[in-house]
């Protein structure tokens, strides 16, 4: 049947651009079209059998789904250890450079600073800051902060430099109560002890990380 070979060039692009569930999705669009062309008397999988026109369609669609679905399969795999691989890459070229910065022995706060550059430019970091105790007020207050933009000073990093936080208050409080990392996937849920997120919500901050530095 050569007109059923005309599908093949759209199966490939899917499996190649739209992978899994792009394939899959095709795959389902394709045998709906081919299921009702045979149904209804046309196409090419209607015999002059009765029999045999469900038994090719079927053998038509398991051929594809098996061979197209293994072949995205694969590239989905390949894309996988691709990406694994660049940050991987990525997280070596950070660690060498923070090193680099190490050995240099700058003052305190252009060290983090540099550092703050290297991971927030390596993970795609809007903002870092590093936050440190003070002993006095018992508060932790921002001793430097970097920003990916040069634009002009936005008022979440004036708040950021300007406020201070009590254990287990904000962000930095609560990495500093727990000694433990902590990961918000959305601001806009944590404005009960994220005193900054209205702020961050209007600027297009939607997600933070905090980790402790532990002498």
């Amino acid at each position: 049947y050569p007109l059923t070979r005309l599908i093949i060039p759209v199966l490939l692009w899917a499996a190649f651009r739209l992978g899994y569930r792009g394939l899959t999705l095709a795959s389902v669009v394709v045998t709906m079209f081919a299921a009702w062309g045979t149904v209804a008397g046309t196409g090419p999988f209607v015999s002059l059998w009765a029999g045999e026109s469900p038994l090719v369609l079927q053998l038509y669609i398991s051929s594809n789904a098996v061979t197209f679905l293994f072949l995205a399969s694969v590239l989905e795999e390949r894309r996988r250890a691709e990406n694994s691989r660049k940050l991987d890459q990525q997280r070596l070229s950070t660690n060498l450079a923070i090193s680099r910065i190490l050995a240099e022995a700058p003052p305190l706060d252009v060290a983090i600073n540099r550092i703050l550059a290297s991971i927030g430019e390596t993970l795609g970091w809007k903002i870092g800051a590093m936050w440190t105790l003070d002993y006095e007020k018992e508060t932790l207050r921002c001793l430097t902060l970097w920003r990916r933009s040069r634009a002009t000073e936005s008022q979440f990093e004036i708040d950021s430099c300007q406020g201070e936080f009590e254990m287990g208050v904000g962000l930095p409080g609560r990495v500093w109560k727990n000694r433990n990392p902590i990961w918000i996937e959305d601001v806009s849920g944590e404005k009960e002890n994220f005193p900054r997120a209205p702020i961050a919500i209007e600027e297009g901050l939607r997600s933070a990380f905090a980790f402790p530095v532990l002498a």
